[in-house]
């Protein structure tokens, strides 16, 4: 983006010409769209009018009307026309569906429009939630990015002005393509885009599902959407299996992880919006202990959390500090791959499951003789996959893995019970010599709508845990990571108390949360 265009915007926010909010649309839309001009997205989005951009930029009062020249790098038309019928202060409108509207063919009823901050959560710029999709809502230890000079997590954001009076809302869009969808959603700084059929596109924002304001999803209409961009081979498994899971990077739009499936009414998809840029732990705030635990040579080092929590962002956030400090050869098995590491002072291999290899035991085990240091298995749900990975971290192998589980006590419990029980205490021991820790993670949202605040429990294996773990009391290890706190170990509710005592969260959400409700009782209303 040219300086003089940033001046302009800054002029005319000083002028109170514009409102700040404005303003960050407007830059967003110039970093979207490096071919347009700040000045024509103003007069053309009515912020301002020719007159006022003349005298902007110090022309004469009487000179010809301001036009712009046409630009070599127009922005796509369709996202364009569609960010016009945005809220011109800044907010993304969305409704709820009526209950006719859900029929397949049922006719289309008048919208009504909710607005939602399209300004990214968190208050971090539009092109960092481009480039990073939504991380964890951009808020992480302690609910807040740390303040760069005093290392402390700032005070939450107060909410923007709001505008005097909002423009009257739009008729429905037209829905042009899902390439379109993807973009606009990643725009306002989405997690998922889901098409279904009988409601018009849903977003997830902060956590949050929100229709679009656009037409109703006809059944056709699904079709060719979650299906028009599949390969001839896709498309076959799809409609073989009725489901199919696959990745998607779209040029200049990033990465997606994506499903389509078939239902009663057609077909749906859910699409998964990953950053372009694999975050650093430093740009998450992650505490130093999780630092720590990509610091070993060998072992296992345990991701979890629900779906949707962040936990191969953090996954990739830690094979990032071993790209950029050690030489050694990272091999990464995913359903799908969502994270593109490149290559720095490591050798990187990615493999995914269903296009690369046939299942994830199957390329795990393959991995051993691919001379590998590092392996991050995208998800141990087996017995054969969790055998083959508790292996290689005694065999000298840096292993990486995430579960669904909730927190360090119920890790260990699952890596256990996926055994028969006549080899479950050989697993324990096995276990209790080879962890290293388990980082359980699920994200909150925040208390002024910007996004979500992780939560984290963070658990290393020490001398007492691991003889706790081999004489199979891992419900007992709670208690030892309550009393790890030096070791830089925290239990989830822990953490869900300190958000809410930062005022990041409420009362209300933390207490939904807690494994103790008893101790967020007082705050349950708040």
């Amino acid at each position: 983006m040219a300086d003089n265009e940033l001046q302009l915007i800054e002029l005319a926010q000083q002028q109170r010409l514009i409102s700040r909010k404005q303003a960050e649309l407007v830059r967003s839309e110039l970093e979207m769209f490096p071919g347009e001009r700040a000045g024509h997205l103003m007069v053309r989005k009515s912020f301002i009018t020719e007159e006022q951009l003349r005298e902007l930029r110090g022309e004469p009062a009487d000179q010809a009307p301001v036009t712009e020249p046409a630009s070599a790098n127009q922005p796509d038309p369709h996202v364009s026309a569609a960010l016009d019928n945005v809220d011109e202060m800044d907010t993304v409108k969305t409704r709820r569906p009526k209950q006719s509207e859900i029929q397949q063919d049922a006719e289309q009823q008048p919208l009504q429009p909710k607005t939602l901050p399209l300004r990214p959560p968190g208050g971090q710029s539009s092109d960092a939630v481009r480039q990073s999709g939504e991380f964890y809502g951009q808020v992480m230890r302690g609910g807040a990015m740390p303040d760069d000079s005093t290392g402390q997590a700032p005070a939450p954001a107060a909410s923007p002005p709001q505008p005097a009076a909002a423009p009257p809302p739009s008729t429905s869009q037209k829905i042009q393509n899902l390439e379109n969808l993807l973009r606009l959603a990643r725009h306002w700084g989405c997690s998922d885009l889901h098409i279904t059929v009988g409601r018009p596109p849903v977003i997830r924002l902060n956590g949050q599902i929100r229709y679009m304001e656009m037409d109703v999803v006809t059944e056709a209409l699904a079709e060719q959407l979650v299906l028009g961009n599949l390969s001839s081979e896709d498309l076959m498994i799809a409609k073989e299996k009725q489901q199919l899971d696959y990745s998607w990077e779209i040029p200049g739009a990033g990465r997606h992880r994506c499903n389509v499936f078939k239902t009663r009414l057609g077909w749906d998809g859910a699409y998964r919006i990953i950053s372009n840029a694999v975050p650093t732990i430093e740009q998450l705030g992650l505490p130093q202990s999780i630092k720590q635990l990509s610091e070993f040579a060998q072992g296992l080092v345990m991701v979890t959390g629900p779906s949707g929590s962040g936990k191969t962002t953090t996954v990739a956030a830690m094979l990032d500090l071993v790209n950029s400090t050690r030489r050694e050869h990272i091999i990464t098995v995913e359903d799908p791959v969502e994270y593109i590491i490149p290559g720095k002072m490591c050798q990187i291999t990615q493999r995914e499951v269903g296009r690369d290899t046939q299942s994830f035991a199957k390329a795990l085990r393959a991995s051993l003789r691919e001379d590998p240091d590092i392996i991050f298995v995208g998800e141990m749900r087996d017995e054969e996959t969790t055998s083959i990975a508790i292996s290689a971290s005694e065999t000298g192998h840096l292993v990486f893995g995430t579960m669904h589980t909730s927190s360090a006590a119920r890790t260990v419990a699952r890596i256990v019970d996926v055994f028969p029980l006549n080899q479950q205490s050989q697993i324990m021991t096995m276990v209790a010599e080879s962890l290293r820790g388990v980082i359980a993670q699920m994200l909150v949202p925040r208390r002024d709508g910007q996004g979500r605040a992780l939560a984290l429990e963070v658990m290393v294996n020490t001398s007492g845990i691991a003889s706790q773990i081999k004489d199979g009391k891992s419900h007992l290890v709670s208690s030892a990571i309550q009393s790890g706190k030096r070791q830089g170990m925290m239990l989830m509710d822990d953490s869900l108390m300190a958000l809410y005592q930062q005022q990041l969260i409420s009362g209300h959400d933390a207490w939904l949360r807690a494994s103790n409700k008893k101790q967020f009782e007082a705050i349950k209303e708040t």
